[in-house]
């Protein structure tokens, strides 16, 4: 299966907003989407804007990669020295408009939210790594292994380099599916409300 998957490439900045839409789509029912947005009104309005605001920072500060040909699946991640989240970098991104464009009450839930897991990321991953802050696939594409090959093209590159690959999620279903690429669970931890 792998040897039939289209490579992975960066998303270049003019798919940016089509990217975000991908990520909307897949993200639709993600407890901390759905906890930020939960009207599905407001969630097809204002997510869209910050998907696009997060991954114009991967763009900025890390790498945003897709799958070469119809872009079915995103990543966005970090290197080493660059997998702390700043105020400057969050604004250079768009992401401080997050009251205006999500709403002050969305964007007051996300960063809740939001600095939990910076906290306990800060507290687990003293060592330099690779950060994986986001992945999407199309929900119509899922299980096809697209998601597996742009994680694989990140772990490949961080086992060159000897570093280890930090990420969480609040979808229990996607523990398996790291898992399986390898990854080990460091804590379990219930965000804040």
């Amino acid at each position: 299966l792998m040897a039939h998957l289209p490579p992975s490439v960066p998303l270049p900045e003019i798919a940016i907003v089509a990217g975000a839409l991908l990520f909307a789509r897949a993200f639709a029912a993600d407890p901390l989407a759905v906890y930020t947005c939960p009207d599905p009104h407001d969630y097809t309005q204002r997510m869209p804007w910050h998907c696009s605001a997060s991954i114009r920072y991967g763009h900025l500060f890390g790498e945003a990669i897709t799958t070469a040909g119809q872009r079915a699946a995103i990543g966005v991640w970090f290197p080493p020295d660059a997998t702390e989240t700043t105020p400057e970098r969050l604004a250079q991104a768009g992401l401080d408009q997050a009251p205006q464009k999500l709403g002050a009450p969305a964007a007051e839930r996300f960063a809740t939210v939001s600095d939990h897991i910076d906290s306990l990321h800060a507290k687990e991953m003293t060592e330099p790594h690779w950060y994986v802050w986001l992945l999407a696939v199309d929900p119509s594409r899922r299980g096809q292994g697209l998601g597996s090959a742009l994680v694989r093209s990140l772990t490949a590159k961080a086992d060159a380099q000897g570093a280890p690959v930090y990420l969480w999620t609040v979808q229990p279903h996607n523990v398996p599916f790291y898992e399986h690429l390898g990854f080990q669970v460091v804590t379990h931890a219930i965000e804040p409300s």
